[in-house]
Formats: C-alpha cells, sequence, structure tokens
C-alpha cells in the first residue's frame, strides 16, 4: 500500500515550519537540501540529505518525521518504524506518526497493531489526517452495515439479589445468561442496534430478571473530541412480571490526551416508568454524571472513574428508593500470557436515602471483580468472572455479602 496522495502536502507543511530566528540549527543546509529532493520525488537523494543534517546534530521532530517517510518510501520499513515511534507522543507530530506506523505495520503484515494506530489518527484533531486514517482503514477492514453478538454463561450466585432495590434473600442458586444484541450503521458515523438480555435462576424466580431495548447513536467530532448523543428505550420484566419502561439519553465526550491517556466524560438522564403497580414506588428520574480517565501503567492498562448519580423517585411512606450516589471504580486489564487476557475491578459506592418515616438509610458497598477470558479463534472468546460484594448499610436487613461465579462463551459476527 503506497502512502496517499496527500502525504507529500502534509510533509510540506511540517517542513515548513520556520526555524527558531536566534539561530541557525546544525544541518540546517543538509536539510533543506532534503526537502527539495523530496519535492522532486528523489527519495534516496533525499534521504542522505536528512541523514547529513542528522549526523550534524539536528535532532528536530521534523526531521525524525522526514527521515521516517524516506525510509517507508524507500520499502524499509522497520527503520521508518523506529524514527515515527519517538513521535507518537509529541505535540504537533502525534496523530501524523500514529497515522505512519498504522501505514507501516499494515505494510509489514501487522493488521491488528495497524488498526489501533490508525483509529488513534481516525480520532485525532487534524480532520485532514483523521480523513485519511478512516479511508485507511476502510480498505483494512471494508465497513460492514451490520454487527452482531450472542453470549451465554452459567453461573452460581450465593445470594441472589431482588433486582428492584438489592434486596437480599440470602438463597444460592445457578443460573443462566444469555445476551443477543445487533447494530447497524447506514453510515460510519450513524448507528442504531438492539439487544435482549435474560437471567434465569434454577430455583429463586423472583431473581429472573429480562430486557429489551433499541438505541441510536450518532457521532461528531470537534477540537479533537468525540462526541456522541444517544438515545435508548428500554423495557424489563422482574420475576415474571413487568419491571421498568425507560427512556434514557446520554451524550458522550472522548478525547485523546497525551500518549495513550483518554478521558471520557458521560451525563446521563433516565426517565423511569413502573411495568406493574408493584413497581410505582420506583418511577421517576435519574441523573447520572461519570468521568473516566484511562492511562498506560506498567501493569497494563487502567481506568479510574468517579460517577454522581441523583434519584428523585416516587418512593413510598415506609421507604425511600431515590439515593444519593457517589461511586468509584478502578479497573486493570493486562495480557497474561499467550491469548489469556486478565481484569481486575475494584469499586466501593456510597448510597444516601432521603429520610422515611423517621429513618435515614445509609450504605456503603464494595466490590472486587476478577475475569479473565481467553480468544478461541477470531469470533469466539472464552470469558470466566468472579464477583465478591460486601454490602454494610444501617439498616440491619440490607447487610449481605455475595460470591457470584460464572464461565461464558462470547461469540461475534
Amino acid at each position: 500500500m503506497s502512502l496517499p496522495r496527500l502525504l507529500p502536502v502534509l510533509l510540506f507543511l511540517v517542513l515548513s515550519l520556520p526555524a527558531p530566528a536566534e539561530a541557525v540549527p546544525k544541518g540546517d543546509t543538509a536539510f533543506r537540501q532534503g526537502v527539495q529532493a523530496f519535492k522532486r520525488e528523489d527519495y534516496r537523494q533525499a534521504l542522505e540529505a536528512f541523514e547529513r543534517a542528522w549526523r550534524a546534530g539536528m535532532r528536530r521532530p521534523s526531521l525524525y518525521y522526514n527521515l521516517g517517510v524516506c525510509h517507508y518510501k524507500l520499502g524499509h520499513l522497520d527503520r521508518a518504524r523506529s524514527f515515527f515511534r519517538p513521535l507518537a507522543g509529541t505535540p504537533g507530530f502525534r496523530q501524523l506518526a500514529w497515522y505512519n506506523l498504522g501505514l507501516v505495520a499494515l505494510k509489514q503484515g501487522r493488521d491488528a497493531e495497524a488498526r489501533r494506530w490508525l483509529r488513534r489518527a481516525a480520532a485525532g484533531s487534524n480532520p485532514r489526517v483523521a480523513a485519511l486514517a478512516r479511508r485507511s482503514l476502510h480498505r483494512l477492514e471494508p465497513a460492514r452495515p451490520w454487527r452482531a453478538g450472542a453470549d451465554l454463561a452459567l453461573g452460581y450466585d450465593d445470594n441472589v439479589l431482588l433486582r428492584a432495590d438489592d434486596v437480599p434473600t440470602r438463597d444460592g442458586d445457578n443460573y443462566l445468561d444469555l445476551y443477543l444484541w445487533g447494530d447497524y450503521r447506514p453510515e460510519p458515523d450513524t448507528r442504531v442496534g438492539a439487544f435482549f438480555s435474560r437471567q434465569d435462576y434454577l430455583d429463586v424466580n423472583a431473581g429472573d430478571f429480562q430486557q429489551l431495548g433499541v438505541t441510536a447513536a450518532r457521532t461528531f467530532r470537534h477540537a479533537g473530541w468525540r462526541l456522541v448523543p444517544s438515545l435508548r428505550l428500554t423495557s424489563s420484566r422482574l420475576g415474571g412480571v413487568g419491571y421498568q419502561d425507560i427512556v434514557d439519553f446520554r451524550f458522550t465526550a472522548r478525547k485523546r490526551l497525551d500518549g495513550r491517556r483518554r478521558l471520557v466524560l458521560r451525563v446521563r438522564h433516565s426517565s423511569i416508568d413502573s411495568g406493574d403497580p408493584v413497581y410505582d414506588p420506583f418511577q421517576g428520574t435519574r441523573q447520572q454524571f461519570r468521568a473516566d480517565y484511562h492511562l498506560p501503567v506498567k501493569a497494563g492498562r487502567l481506568r479510574l472513574r468517579y460517577q454522581l448519580e441523583l434519584n428523585d423517585r416516587d418512593d413510598s411512606p415506609a421507604a425511600s428508593f431515590s439515593p444519593t450516589r457517589h461511586q468509584f471504580r478502578a479497573r486493570l486489564r493486562r495480557r497474561l500470557g499467550g491469548d489469556w487476557r486478565g481484569e481486575a475491578e475494584l469499586e466501593y459506592r456510597r448510597s444516601d436515602y432521603p429520610a422515611a418515616a423517621g429513618f435515614s438509610r445509609q450504605d456503603d458497598r464494595w466490590r472486587l471483580r476478577l475475569g479473565t477470558r481467553r480468544r478461541l479463534d477470531k469470533d469466539t472468546m472464552l470469558v470466566l468472572r468472579y464477583t465478591y460484594t460486601d454490602n454494610r448499610s444501617n439498616q440491619a436487613s440490607r447487610d449481605y455479602t455475595r460470591h457470584d461465579l460464572s464461565a461464558g462463551v462470547e461469540w461475534r459476527w
């Protein structure tokens, strides 16, 4: 695959950046000779001139970039990569470096790595480079208008919770989890989809939960941000009767920061109606404000999250179902060797309920999740999960611990 036609234009813009006025950099003459040779498409002579500038002590980011381009043009892919790689975290050059690293990986047959670099470049702030990256991604993975998947898991829960308000039953039971989903993209930045989920317990039927939903989302880009407003409609059943019908509006903003760091902000408003009179006290609204920070660490990839949740439910004279919640999460993902991946997540959630019948409920919940997955083939994944929950409340009946272990398979088409 050859470099797109726009690359010489981008190169010329880079090469045209003025040098500092206070001094003429070492190797400046050779650098300019390299520019002229590149314009003539004499890449070998351009490379020789840029290497003279390098030997003279020039270390401008633009020189690294030009050396990488010349090596790429001449088929020296490993050398090209060695010059593009240091620019992946350099302001003003990182998006170009991501794009070119993707092209190098693609040329070397490392498709998975090429996708990673090109996706980063496609999300960058320079619209021309982003468009080139999207075009290369399209060649690499021609966009299908639809995607679908199915997840099936068997598990054991030693303390089944009644989902309406996390009421513990103190009963253990085996369960079957099923999740089906499908997405359709009439164009790259527009998505519509549907999903169905069901959790069936063998004996504790009051814990059975079923949900059906449809969603629509549109992606916009502005100043390096990916802005995604979306609408989701869901209808659920709990214990065999209607539970909740929810209209969800979400607005998500994502931005790549320096290196592999990423910031994700989300606002969510939910309007909730009951599907049966028994659940009328849970009707009302819910607002969530979330901030995620993704960053690489030595142990793997870390995500830190804070979420504020505000509820205004109908409640009942005896109890409130309108907590204010503060939630903190830390999740670490890493490779374990071979085709195995591991994940660990620790969560703390504080819930404060308004006073009802002269009593104000407070819950402190800790949750630990451990998981591992192994790719069996291109479309199939084996998944193992374990979750431990410890909830402490000033209402004794809401104190509980819970162990949940499951094993399943995920398919993607």
